[in-house]
């Protein structure tokens, strides 16, 4: 199957339109053409364009009317998305890119709330010998309710029309007008979208029977309240499965232990049957088979769809088998740990089948799909779909169990001057964890003497408990230094003291300067840097033997302050 996901609607959003009543539709549409039916270049806009649609784009006035004109695709106003964005709905958070594995997402309108109208239709013709001919269409759809006269709501419509009589198929067209007490529709929980109601991707079958030979147009509009100040937009996708069928998970291949048979998403109910109706076998939108019945075995799945919106229809399905090799393995349990979780990519096993697509759900019946970095912070279950180029595909579940993380004090140790040393292990106190120690907060650089620091500074310790979650605490050390200068260096290059550098035990917070003077009081050598040393250079030149004076000023980990100086003996 390949579907093309077209969203409907966005624009450059101005801040004050935030503070006013939103509307916004956020139609998935999958049209699918279904029963060995004719495939319709570019319906489900898998070009990745918009070939065989004419776009409009115009306006709505005070009295609800509609002024529009055909243009080329407005930037801001029809915009092609690509599914794999990942992206969510603002309002309704769920996946703008269709379940259905579309590679396209078409943004209709803007939410400038100017009063705008935006439409796509497709005109296409009903082959001769099709006398029953099936369109389904999938949608969500989000809007602030403004309050206003029914007729300048913020709307969505959705039409097919007989292009020969201009009348409209009426199970298949339906106009949802902005209002909160429309069926099936939630609040949406975003802090800044009062009034927000949403409803999750619903379906709608279209049956156009007697149509054989007739042309026909879908018409798919969004506009604005008619006084300016709310918007709507749209995500739509057109599902065009020309000759496949619209019932995925009938094959199967070598490995294979089970069968998950699955329907359109969407629907108010369905109605699994063996293929003579006399017995009925599930009502979601999933059958789950196993063992696997013998290839050729014969399903029926009855799609009822949400009063007044699309007719009852049935499609059907048979098992087949493949002979390409399918290995999908999930753990039974996997655990993560707060504050970070789990993504759902880490469900997957490393020695599963390669190429395999998966999507992943947090429903049996899959009804709410989530991407590959959505992250996991409670325990649940998820449901992950395997589907491998043969197009053989398996639905496991996973339990997901997130541990709590770890809590531990850490004491810093008291003030101590060098030459003495800290050992962390004492600033930690509990048996029921392992410690390890480190040098940098992402417990990159362990430490390899925990038990004798020698140096002022922030160490790190990593508690791990039973349940292998961990967290990091910071640790403070002070050690008082003690600065001081070797009396001799020789800077020969046998890599045996021939730089010199300042000595500090306990460490150096900050180095004001660290100078070094000739015997006629000429400067040689000077920096900031508690790193840095003289290699016995003087301009570029090697320095003459003798005896040489240096300067410190230098502040330590405790605050002390050191100013010193001394002489030191250079020898080649």
């Amino acid at each position: 199957m390949q579907a093309a996901v077209f969203l409907l609607g966005t624009g450059d959003l101005r801040s004050d339109m935030l503070k006013q009543a939103i509307i916004v539709f956020c139609l998935l549409i999958n049209a699918c053409l279904v029963n060995s039916q004719t495939c319709n270049p570019n319906i489900d806009f898998e070009e990745g364009t918009f070939k065989n649609w004419v776009c409009s784009a115009g306006t709505v006035d005070t009295s609800g009317n509609l002024s529009l004109i055909n243009t080329f695709p407005l930037t801001t106003r029809h915009t092609l998305i690509s599914s794999l964005t990942g992206e969510t709905d603002h309002y309704g958070l769920f996946p703008v890119s269709s379940p259905n594995g579309s590679k396209y997402c078409v943004k209709l309108g803007n939410d400038s709330a100017n009063a705008e109208a935006e439409r796509i239709s497709y005109t296409f013709t009903i082959p001769p010998d099709e006398n029953d001919y099936s369109i389904i269409y999938s949608y969500a759809v989000v809007f602030q309710e403004p309050g206003h006269k029914d007729y300048q709501q913020p709307r969505f419509t959705s039409k097919v029309v007989d292009v020969s009589t201009n009348q409209y198929i009426a199970c298949g067209s339906f106009n949802f007008v902005a209002a909160s007490t429309l069926p099936g529709f939630q609040l949406s929980g975003v802090a800044s979208s009062a009034n927000v109601f949403y409803r999750t991707w619903s379906s709608v079958t279209v049956k156009i029977v007697g149509y054989q030979g007739k042309t026909m147009r879908l018409e798919f509009t969004t506009n604005d309240c008619a006084l300016g100040g709310h918007f709507g937009y749209a995500y739509v996708d057109l599902l065009s499965t020309c000759n496949a069928t619209l019932i995925t998970g009938n094959t199967y291949c070598g490995g294979t232990q089970s069968l998950t048979l699955t329907g359109p998403e969407g629907f108010a109910s369905y109605n699994w049957f063996t293929t003579d109706f006399s017995t009925i076998l599930g009502n979601t939108n999933t059958l789950s088979l196993k063992p696997i019945p013998p290839v050729g075995t014969g399903y029926a799945l009855e799609l009822i769809p949400y009063p007044g919106l699309g007719c009852t229809d049935t499609l059907y399905t048979s098992v087949e088998a493949k002979p390409d090799p399918f290995i999908f393995i999930v753990p039974d349990t996997v655990t993560g740990c707060l504050p970070t979780g789990l993504s759902v990519a880490a469900l997957i096993s490393p020695y599963n089948s390669t190429n395999i697509l998966y999507k992943f759900y947090t429903d049996s019946s899959e009804a709410t799909e989530v991407n590959a970095g959505y992250n996991i912070i409670y325990n649940s279950k998820f449901y992950i779909r395997a589907t491998n180029p043969a197009g053989c595909t398996d639905v496991k579940p996973v339990a997901v169990q997130i541990f709590p993380a770890p809590d531990f004090v850490v004491t810093n140790p008291p003030a101590i001057a060098a030459p003495q040393t800290v050992n962390l292990q004492t600033t930690v106190n509990d048996p029921t964890k392992t410690f390890s120690f480190w040098k940098d907060s992402s417990a990159t650089q362990q430490i390899n003497n925990a038990t004798a620091i020698e140096q002022s500074g922030v160490y790190y310790i990593r508690g791990t408990d039973k349940n292998g979650c961990s967290v990091i605490e910071p640790v403070k050390v002070i050690i008082s230094s003690i600065v001081a200068m070797p009396s001799a260096f020789s800077p020969n290059a046998d890599g045996k003291n021939d730089v010199l550098r300042l000595i500090a035990k306990g460490g150096i917070r900050q180095l004001s300067y660290f100078k070094i003077f000739d015997r006629w009081g000429h400067l040689v050598f000077s920096t900031n840097n508690a790193g840095s040393g003289w290699d016995g250079t003087f301009n570029g030149k090697a320095a003459d033997t003798g005896t040489y004076v240096w300067m410190i000023r230098a502040t330590d980990y405790a605050g002390t302050v050191f100013e010193k100086k001394g002489t030191v003996v250079l020898v080649r």
